[in-house]
């Protein structure tokens, strides 16, 4: 009976931890297919949920974060060319502006950047390269590389009380990873 009791505990706790926090369950998850990612244990209905996902993310970031949505798409099924992005949002970017402000024509920059600065921009481009030509073209560039399994490596999806970190690495899980160069362009 005691043992009965012990089992229907766990479960009841467990339930309400993923009740009142299902952005840190999710992430526990993801955390733990990527850790089984690295021995080889993926069930191949979880590579499948994995691909739904990521379809799911191209289908609702074309509206969202179209940049993003153009990203992953060309990652999990393109052909491993560049990519040219639109400038529709990237051109505005908080982030994008801060840098070009800083940048005289014929500079650079290029790094890492935290995601709290500009979160629809860290979807797509993260690392970033962005040039100011002396002709007035601005040019930004990303080297779409995705992280090798068991990494650390993590993006956070922001989606309200459902927020949840997923790793990078999955990609290569569930995709057919192709690295290539997303690349925008415009003039000033």
């Amino acid at each position: 009976m005691f043992r009965f009791l012990s089992i229907g505990s766990v479960l009841i706790t467990s339930l309400t931890l993923a009740i009142s926090n299902p952005g840190a369950t999710l992430t526990g998850y993801f955390k733990d297919l990527e850790q089984r990612a690295i021995t080889g244990e993926v069930h191949p209905v979880e590579v499948l949920s994995l691909q739904a996902s990521y379809a799911g993310m191209v289908a609702v970031g074309s509206v969202l974060y179209p940049e993003a949505s153009q990203v992953l798409y060309k990652f999990c099924w393109g052909g491993g060319t560049d990519v040219e992005i639109s400038a529709d949002y990237v051109r505005q970017s908080p982030f994008i502006r801060k840098k070009l402000a800083g940048l005289r024509p014929g500079g650079r920059w290029s790094g890492w950047y935290k995601q709290t600065e500009d979160v629809r921009l860290s979807y797509a481009f993260n690392p970033i390269s962005i040039e100011k030509r002396k002709d007035g073209q601005i040019v930004v560039t990303s080297p779409i590389q995705v992280a090798k399994i068991g990494s650390g490596v993590y993006t956070r999806l922001y989606m309200g009380p459902l927020t949840f970190d997923l790793p990078d690495s999955l990609m290569r899980v569930a995709c057919n990873e192709t690295d290539y160069t997303a690349v925008v362009r415009w003039h000033e």
